[in-house]
């Protein structure tokens, strides 16, 4: 129990210190991940939604997705391909950023956002605030992935400590801690529920993994269903971090909070945090 409470008042303290919470407990005690920015209201993983995150103030990070175009420079961009954002069937491997920065990537969204363009990951970055964090995910990069980032990252102002790196592909993540062994890593597991009350994979079989590759920790996906508390604090009592992806329901955001998940990932913190 007293080990229980320690490690309760450090989460708090380290929250009270982002400016993720009250200690009177009127503001919700996590912290917020903004997925692909403020992506209920803007476009996806464009400035003007990661500004909106920012401007809004319930967002302690935000999330994107990036690619590697054709010229080695990493974009912003969820899908592989402009088909759903531009309404243009091209394939971001295939084109360089400059062909890339001639579409439309706002106005599928809302007129309000004609004419927004893709940007590229050190747009992005120059958007974070000095405490701001930022979860990069990466989809295919392999071994360019890492000059790639090298020269979004050089000489913009932001410190490593403010990134996170997180993929479903454990071999990307491998390549990230052996060529950018400074920066956090996080894996992406969406967790099945069975009906028998198992959950796959284990929290031990996670500690596992987590413990051979030395990463960071682990960001999981729940879909609507709970996580028991067990399943957090084996995460967490090995010494790793458990982040949450993607929740948009208060009360669901809620019980994630109560159980001292280290963020939660969500289309709209402001909503939220409005309702909480």
């Amino acid at each position: 129990m007293k080990n229980l409470l320690v490690r309760v008042s450090a989460v708090l303290l380290i929250l009270a210190v982002n400016g993720c919470v009250t200690m009177s407990g009127s503001a919700p005690q996590v912290r917020f991940v903004a997925h692909r920015g403020e992506s209920i209201t803007a476009p996806e993983n464009t400035r003007e939604a990661y500004e909106l995150a920012w401007r809004n103030g319930h967002a302690w990070g935000v999330e994107t997705d990036v690619h590697l175009t054709r010229d080695g420079v990493l974009v912003c961009c969820h899908d592989p391909d402009t088909r759903r954002t531009a309404g243009v069937d091209w394939k971001i491997a295939e084109k360089t950023v400059g062909e890339l920065k001639t579409l439309d990537v706002g106005k599928w969204k809302s007129p309000e956002y004609t004419g927004v363009k893709i940007p590229t990951l050190r747009e992005v970055l120059t958007t974070l605030p000095p405490d701001g964090h930022i979860f990069v995910e990466i989809k295919r990069a392999g071994d360019a992935f890492a000059e790639a980032f090298r020269n979004a990252f050089s000489g913009g102002g932001v410190r490593s400590c403010q990134i996170s790196f997180i993929s479903f592909d454990i071999n990307e993540l491998r390549n990230v801690r052996k060529l950018l062994p400074q920066n956090r890593t996080l894996l992406l597991v969406g967790l099945k529920f069975q009906d028998d009350g198992k959950i796959s994979p284990s929290a031990e079989e996670l500690v596992a993994t987590l413990r051979e590759e030395k990463f960071t920790g682990v960001d999981v996906g729940v879909g609507t269903h709970p996580l028991p508390r067990e399943y957090v604090d084996t995460i967490h009592d090995a010494g790793y971090e458990i982040h949450v992806w993607t929740v948009n329901d208060t009360a669901a955001a809620r019980k994630l909070a109560e159980l001292g998940v280290d963020s939660i990932t969500t289309d709209c913190a402001t909503k939220i945090c409005t309702e909480w």
